[in-house]
């Protein structure tokens, strides 16, 4: 009787550090992501974006469902001549490509089940340049003429980790009513405590 309440108790205890070693681990993945998303903003300094009047961080996060599979063309083109590249990069001639083959796989693997949308909230950031909005309220503030037309949403899909937690990319994408849209996927890597942008990835024929 007594090993029998005893190892109740231990699976019940088994089961309560299963259940907290997944939510802190989902919590630890969250705080990377929003820091990425945060380091990012300022980085391309959304906040004064170039000929517009206002900036916003649209709440619904954008979609990384072909993130990995437009990365790995990239890849795999990436010894190709420049106009043979069905995907071209910023910088060109990029020399490190930090996630290799094996992994893309890997990382489509733990990603394609991840299909739920994601949204932005300020609360979880620790700080971020620009405030976050609806897109269905963006858009009707444009209609009832509360924004101006020269005012710009950013959409930014939520970052695919690297295995070693030192590389992610992410979709973005920055828009302006009446205007066209500029999409590129960016490889960011963490430098000390700071995100930084090494590598983009963008084709108007394939971003549509």
């Amino acid at each position: 009787m007594i090993n029998y309440v005893i190892n109740k108790i231990k699976q019940k205890y088994i089961l309560s550090l299963n259940i907290f070693l997944i939510l802190f681990g989902s919590s630890c993945s969250i705080k990377i992501e929003e820091q990425i998303v945060q380091d990012f903003i300022k980085e391309e300094n959304l906040k004064r974006t170039q000929n517009t009047d206002a900036s916003y961080l649209i709440e619904e996060a954008g979609s990384n469902e072909n993130v990995l599979e437009y990365y790995k063309i990239a890849y795999l083109d990436r010894d190709s001549i420049f106009h043979n590249r069905r995907i071209d990069s910023s910088p060109r001639n990029l020399k490190v490509w930090p996630i290799n083959m094996a992994e893309i796989e890997e990382l489509k693997s733990i990603y394609k089940n991840d299909t739920l949308g994601y949204h932005w909230k300020l609360k979880n950031f620790n700080s971020l340049d620009i405030p976050i909005i609806k897109r269905k309220e963006f858009d009707s503030k444009i209609a009832n003429q509360s924004f101006s037309l020269n005012t710009s949403g950013n959409v930014i899909s939520k970052p695919i980790i690297s295995e070693n937690k030192m590389y992610a990319l992410l979709y973005y994408y920055s828009f302006v009513p009446m205007a066209s849209i500029d999409k590129k996927i960016c490889l960011v890597k963490k430098t000390k405590d700071k995100w930084v942008v090494i590598a983009e990835f963008y084709d108007p024929n394939v971003f549509n």
